[in-house]
């Protein structure tokens, strides 16, 4: 057999060090395992979006997903993830096979006493538990079944963090006379040049995109980005400490790369860590006031900062370098590096890179990270959307 054949992932979300510190099996694992300390999401944070970027390892504006929010003709509306598990499909275009399961973590241990011996690739996707004697039983029995010869991957996509204040950029936006409000909740497009929706999305209201656009592409639409950059950071503080709470305003183009990049949110807001979009902000509503206290123990998992809610991931096995700890890694990075446990090319759409330092060098050598073609990634459809969205905003006669 491969000295990777058998593999298994145990994902779930919501581990922290600190609670993986309680459990004695991981405690064991530590000094035999490679660390990822913090895999970092890239904005927009939020739980779908960090699996989605697990899955697929690709960066947002490859795959067209970058919110579970959108806005549609000014309405928020969910937005599924994709059907496509890139990680999964680049197994099987492989000609490899992988079960994928979704268990609890008490079910762990029965469920793989029971697997039958032809399964060597296993991917349990294990609901979220703060039972540490469940987690214990789960981590120990993932880890035996893997074998001294095999790979064992201990992975959490998110954690939740602490919130000490709210935050509405529509309401931050109306202070700065960019939205306007002709009633209640009641945003008056006409009159308005951007405003927020889902974790951090900021749309600028353009003529040609949105029914009631008023910003004209070109000059004008670059010049209000690059106002809202200045201003919103500067401008946005909190009303106790008189600290900003926005860090940074970056460009879609900032962020994002790929065929998709024409469905990306104009500006994304970044959070400073302890502060979360409100509920109604969410939904492209209004408060009343920009930021302001929640009860103490407040926590949230999307719209944070994303060193506040990054996952992490231990990789214990003959693959993996004992004791290596890589303090930060991209989420994105993980399908590629399951990838290449498995001895497989990562494909030319993701975006993510092998994580090279978790393995040894005598791995490396005898297996050097490689990558395929898979050609273009949209559909005739999505070309076709392409097009009309250039004529709507005038750029084709």
């Amino acid at each position: 057999m491969d000295v990777s054949d058998q593999t298994i992932i145990l994902w779930t979300s919501e581990l922290t060090w600190e609670l993986l510190d309680k459990i004695p099996a991981v405690g064991v694992l530590r000094s035999e395992s490679a660390t990822v300390t913090n895999l970092e999401p890239l904005p927009i944070t939020g739980p779908q979006s960090q699996a989605w970027q697990v899955m697929s390892g690709q960066n947002p504006g490859q795959s067209g997903y970058f919110d579970s929010w959108l806005p549609r003709q000014y309405i928020v509306q969910p937005v599924s993830e994709p059907e496509t598990m890139l990680l999964r499909e680049a197994i099987t275009a492989a000609g490899r096979t992988a079960v994928w399961v979704d268990l609890t973590m008490a079910e762990v241990p029965e469920y793989l006493k029971a697997l039958a011996p032809s399964v060597n690739r296993l991917v349990i996707r294990v609901a979220a538990s703060d039972d540490l004697a469940a987690i214990d039983r789960a981590v120990e029995a993932g880890r035996s079944w893997a074998g001294s010869d095999g790979a064992f991957f201990l992975l959490s996509d998110h954690q939740t963090a602490a919130v000490k204040c709210y935050v509405n950029l529509n309401d931050a936006l109306r202070a700065l006379d960019v939205l306007d409000v002709s009633a209640p909740n009641t945003i008056s497009w006409e009159e308005t040049l951007a405003y927020h929706v889902g974790h951090g999305q900021i749309w600028i209201n353009l003529a040609g995109r949105e029914p009631e656009g008023v910003i004209a592409p070109g000059d004008e639409y670059d010049q209000t980005c690059q106002a809202l950059v200045r201003s919103l950071p500067a401008r946005l503080l909190d009303p106790q400490s008189g600290e900003p709470v926005v860090e940074r305003i970056y460009c879609r183009n900032e962020l994002y790369q790929g065929d998709y990049l024409f469905r990306a949110p104009d500006l994304i807001a970044v959070l400073r860590p302890g502060y979360a979009p409100s509920p109604k902000s969410i939904m492209s509503g209004l408060d009343g006031a920009a930021v302001w206290p929640v009860p103490a123990g407040t926590r949230a998992a999307a719209g944070l900062h994303p060193m506040t809610v990054s996952g992490l991931a231990l990789a214990v096995g003959a693959p993996f370098a004992p004791g290596q700890v890589v303090a930060q890694s991209s989420l994105i990075n993980i399908a590629p590096t399951i990838l290449h446990t498995l001895h497989l090319a990562v494909p030319a759409n993701m975006n993510g890179n092998v994580i090279v330092d978790l393995f040894t060098s005598a791995f490396m050598q005898q297996h050097p990270a490689q990558r395929t073609d898979p050609g273009s990634n949209l559909s005739s459809e999505d070309e076709e959307e392409i097009l009309a969205r250039l004529k709507s905003l005038g750029y084709l006669g």
